[in-house]
């Protein structure tokens, strides 16, 4: 904003560090504070019952003790804040993503020839994510002039969410320093300390790393300014900041209303099943039905919304459980019934079926195949895809978005395919959604974010993969 005085005016500068506030992680507390809060109080009535935002369960993953200052601050999902470009390298259910920014300041100001004044801002965390700290900040101005909601921090570092967010311009940041907490714990020294030739102390030599840290921030900074007199860098950041206004914005807040009230993209039910699915679709109805359903797994749970669903019995008839090949599974076991997995011992019939379907889909002149990017390959596969090794059979689970855990072995894509009775539902690969209802498609699901899209009524899928196996597994 070009401005006369030598600093900004006084209402947006408060209105810019409150927004940069909100991108802070929160301090977990510790148990002394929890058991603070359950004190009774100086009139002697005690206080409310426990305090469940209190709770450290409460939070999201934090950091363990060799983490230092950040071992009690709440760790959260930055995905997409990262650069579009990282895909499933930026999941939510992905270790990378989850960050601490332990702090967002306003470290001072420089004016320009052009009479503006440019704010220097520092962030401060445990790592961040590529991109991370642009579309924060590209975030925050939106938020700033009013064009995106100022809780937009929150709704986008939800596990479950999945959405744009703007990404400032390049050119303006720069690495200032880098700490190792095990390195100054063990040796009381940090990893890039300066020493003079004559070996001095550590009064000196912070005093050296200071003083040369400072000049090369100075040097960084004064390229940074020389970058800014140029027009055409100036007529960049105009045409980015109305691109924001008028394209960025309003697809955010589209995508915002959408996570707040899904809609059905497709209402349109198929109540004539295709010959080849109705003997599987039954075997799936007729578990479900009598409360056989296996319970989901601990890993899995973490990328449904709702796992483990039951009825007015508290029989499990819903979830999300995998069988293996019987026909690959022969070498690996030698035969030994004891080593096939549960799924495989209690539906045989099912597991059986489930593959003789993948079998009779391959046989299809051509199938579809979504890119890494979400979108339609021009060219659908022609050629026989080989048997997987493994299903994951789901019934009215809705994944959040995630990538599958460990690497494909021999087939780079799954293949995906829904039935039942439903409406909605199409698998979502990258945002773009895919109607999978008696329609297989194939994906990258260790490359690509995928997830289930919203559906009304009776939804059963089955996802045919081939993981990379170790010995040991």
């Amino acid at each position: 904003r070009r401005v006369k005085k030598s600093s900004p005016p006084p209402g947006v500068l408060q209105k810019f560090k409150e927004v940069l506030e909100k991108a802070k992680s929160k301090t977990i507390p510790n148990r002394r504070d929890r058991r603070k809060a359950l004190q009774p109080v100086s009139g002697g009535s005690a206080k409310k019952t426990a305090d469940q935002k209190l709770s450290r369960k409460n939070y999201s993953v934090s950091q363990n003790g060799r983490s230092g200052a950040f071992a009690n601050k709440e760790k959260r999902p930055w995905h997409n804040f990262a650069d579009p470009s990282l895909r499933g390298h930026a999941s939510p259910n992905q270790e990378p993503v989850w960050r601490i920014v332990d702090a967002v300041e306003i470290a001072g100001f420089t004016a320009t020839k052009y009479d503006e004044v440019m704010a220097i801002l520092e962030f401060r965390g445990d790592d961040f994510v590529r991109g991370q700290i642009r579309s924060i900040v590209g975030s925050a101005v939106a938020m700033v002039h009013g064009w995106l909601p100022l809780n937009l921090f929150d709704i986008a570092t939800k596990t479950d969410s999945f959405l744009e967010t703007p990404m400032a311009p390049s050119g303006n940041l720069y690495l200032a320093d880098v700490r190792f907490h095990f390195q100054e714990r063990k040796y009381n020294e940090g990893m890039f300390e300066v020493y003079g030739e004559d070996g001095s102390d550590s009064t000196v030599t912070e005093k050296n790393t200071s003083n040369i840290i400072e000049k090369k921030i100075e040097w960084v900074q004064d390229q940074l300014m020389d970058n800014r007199r140029s027009a055409d860098e100036r007529a960049k950041e105009k045409e980015w900041l109305e691109d924001l206004q008028h394209s960025i914005v309003p697809r955010i807040k589209s995508q915002i209303l959408s996570l707040k009230a899904p809609t059905l993209v497709n209402c349109v039910k198929i109540t004539n099943v295709p010959k080849k699915y109705k003997h599987t679709l039954q075997l799936l109805r007729n578990i479900s039905v009598t409360g056989q359903w296996p319970k989901t797994s601990v890993a899995r749970s973490n990328v449904i919304r709702n796992s483990n669903i039951r009825d007015s019995n508290d029989k499990i008839t819903g979830g999300s459980f995998t069988v293996f090949n019987p026909q690959m599974l022969e070498p690996i076991t030698n035969g030994n019934i004891k080593q096939l997995p549960l799924g495989n011992v209690q539906f045989p019939e099912l597991t059986k079926a489930v593959f003789e379907l993948e079998k009779a889909l391959s046989l299809q002149e051509t199938r579809r195949q979504a890119s890494l990017d979400g979108s339609l390959t021009d060219a659908c596969s022609q050629e026989l895809r080989p048997s997987s090794l493994c299903c994951a059979i789901n019934c009215n689970a809705q994944f959040k978005p995630h990538v599958d855990s460990g690497r494909g072995a021999g087939q780079t894509l799954s293949m995906i395919v829904g039935l039942g009775d439903y409406a909605g539902g199409e698998i979502m690969v990258e945002g773009i959604a895919h109607d999978i209802q008696y329609y297989p498609l194939e994906f990258d699901g260790w490359s690509s974010r995928h997830w289930t899209n919203v559906y009304q009524g009776e939804r059963f899928s089955l996802v045919w993969f081939s993981p990379e196996l170790t010995s040991k597994r």
